[in-house]
C-alpha cells in the first residue's frame, strides 16, 4: 500500500502476440532507476491472434481484466504496441522545412507517390534531423482515438503507385514553383523523416481490448522503438554507435538497425522456432516401425537450422545496410538480443559462432524486480517494459 502514496508515476507496457499477453507495469524512480512494480505472461488460445491480427477480442480482454484485478495496480495508464509485420515504416528525404509545413507535403506525398496497402490508413511521422523549426525529440506516436482529416483520409486511399526510379516527387514538383527563371538556386536543404502507417481498424482492435479491460490507452507505437526506449535507458550503448537489435519470438523476429540513436531500418522476419512434430497425420504401421530408429539429434538439427536461418537474415540486413545503403564507416558495435522464445541462450551461443559482432541479451542489474531469473525475464517483456517507460507521455 506504500507505493500508492509515491510521487513518482507509474504506467504499464501492453503486448500482444499471437502466442501471448504480455504486461508491466514499471515506474523510474528520480535516480533513473527502473522499477518493475509487476509482471505477467500469459498464453492465449490457439488462433486467438493471427499474424498480428485479433480474431477473437474475448480471450484477450479476460486474461488482461484478471491481470488488472488480481494485482494491485496503481495505474490504468497504458501504452500499446503494434504488430510489426501489420505496419510500414518508410524513410523520407524531404525539403528542410517546420514540421506544421512538413505535414501538408506528406500529405501531397501520400496521395501521389507512397503506396499505402491499407483500406483505411492512419499515419505519423517524425523528423529526424535538419535545421527549419524544431525537431520533435520524441517518437512517433498513434494516439488512441487518431482522427483523420477528410482531406488526409482521401489523400491516402487514393495513394498511388510509388514513383519509378529516376522520377520527379511529388515534393520537388510542389517546390519547384520558387525556382526564379535562369538564375542558379542552392541545393534545396534535405531532412530526414520517418514515417509510419497502419491500418485503422488494426488501430482501434488493440485500443478496445485495452478500453474493455478497464485500462486507459495512452499511446500506440511499434515494437523497434519500445526497444530502443530500454535500451538507452539502461544506457547498453554509446553515443554515436551502430547497433542492431534482434527481437526473437516463437513466429518471427525483428530486427532493426539504429547509428547514434536514430532508427535507420527495421523489419520483421517470419522465421518460426515452432518446430513441426512428425506426422500430422495418423501414422502407418511401417511409420510406427521405423520411428523407433529415429534419430534422436534430428531435433537438434532441425534447431540449428532455423538458428541458421534467422542467422543469414540478421546478415543480409546488416550487409544491406552498409553496402546497398552505402554507410560502409559504421561497423556495428553490438548486437542486443531480446524475445520469448524458447532457448534463447541456445541461439544466442549460436549467433557467437556464426557471427562476427560482440552480442548481448538485453538484461541490467540496475532494474529492480523480484525474479528468480532475471536475466530471462527482462528478455522476455523488454516490449512492454520499453512501452512502460513512456510515463506520461501521449
Amino acid at each position: 500500500m506504500l507505493r500508492l502514496f509515491s510521487s513518482a508515476k507509474a504506467s504499464i507496457g501492453l503486448e500482444i502476440t499471437d502466442h501471448s499477453v504480455k504486461l508491466a507495469e514499471i515506474v523510474i524512480h528520480k535516480d533513473n532507476k527502473i522499477k518493475l512494480l509487476s509482471h505477467a505472461v500469459e498464453p492465449i488460445p490457439p488462433e486467438t491472434v493471427e499474424d498480428g491480427k485479433i480474431k477473437h477480442a474475448l480471450p484477450l480482454v479476460q486474461i488482461v481484466r484478471s491481470f488488472t484485478q488480481r494485482r494491485l495496480t496503481r495505474t490504468k495508464r497504458t501504452h500499446l504496441v503494434l504488430p510489426s509485420q501489420s505496419i510500414m515504416v518508410r524513410f523520407l528525404r524531404l525539403p528542410d522545412i517546420p514540421e506544421k509545413d512538413l505535414k501538408r507535403v506528406i500529405a501531397f506525398e501520400l496521395q501521389h507517390n507512397i503506396h499505402l496497402p491499407f483500406d483505411r490508413p492512419y499515419y505519423d511521422f517524425i523528423k529526424l534531423n535538419g535545421a527549419a523549426g524544431e525537431q520533435s525529440q520524441t517518437v512517433v506516436k498513434m494516439k488512441k482515438r487518431p482522427k483523420t482529416t477528410k482531406a488526409t483520409q482521401q489523400a491516402m486511399t487514393e495513394a498511388a503507385a510509388a514513383t519509378e526510379a529516376g522520377g520527379t516527387s511529388a515534393a520537388d514538383t510542389m517546390f519547384s514553383s520558387f525556382e526564379s527563371d535562369g538564375n542558379p538556386q542552392p541545393e534545396q536543404a534535405l531532412c530526414d523523416v520517418l514515417l509510419v502507417a497502419a491500418p485503422l481498424e488494426l488501430i482501434e482492435s488493440y485500443v478496445e481490448i485495452a478500453e474493455a479491460a478497464g485500462l486507459t490507452p495512452f499511446s500506440i507505437e511499434f515494437k523497434a522503438l519500445s526497444l530502443h526506449r530500454l535500451v538507452s535507458q539502461l544506457d547498453m550503448v554509446q553515443e554515436g554507435q551502430t547497433f542492431l537489435i534482434l527481437d526473437i519470438n516463437e513466429a518471427s523476429s525483428d530486427l532493426s538497425i539504429f547509428h547514434d540513436q536514430q532508427l535507420k531500418i527495421t523489419r520483421n522476419v517470419p522465421v518460426s522456432f515452432t518446430m513441426q512434430t512428425k506426422p500430422h497425420a495418423p501414422q502407418s504401421e511401417a511409420d510406427q516401425l521405423f520411428a523407433e530408429f529415429a534419430d534422436p539429434a534430428d531435433g537438434l538439427s532441425e534447431f540449428r537450422n532455423i538458428c541458421a536461418d534467422l542467422a543469414h537474415e540478421v546478415e543480409r540486413l546488416m550487409n544491406f545496410y552498409r553496402y546497398s545503403l552505402n554507410n560502409r564507416t559504421h561497423e556495428f558495435a553490438k548486437l542486443i538480443v531480446s524475445g520469448d522464445v524458447e532457448r534463447l541462450h541456445d541461439i544466442v551461443d549460436y549467433f557467437k559462432e556464426r557471427l562476427n559482432v560482440p552480442i548481448q541479451v538485453l538484461f541490467s542489474y540496475s532494474i529492480d524486480m523480484e525474479s528468480s531469473e532475471p536475466d530471462a525475464l527482462v528478455a522476455r517483456i523488454a516490449v512492454p517494459i520499453g512501452l512502460g517507460l513512456r510515463g506520461n507521455e501521449r
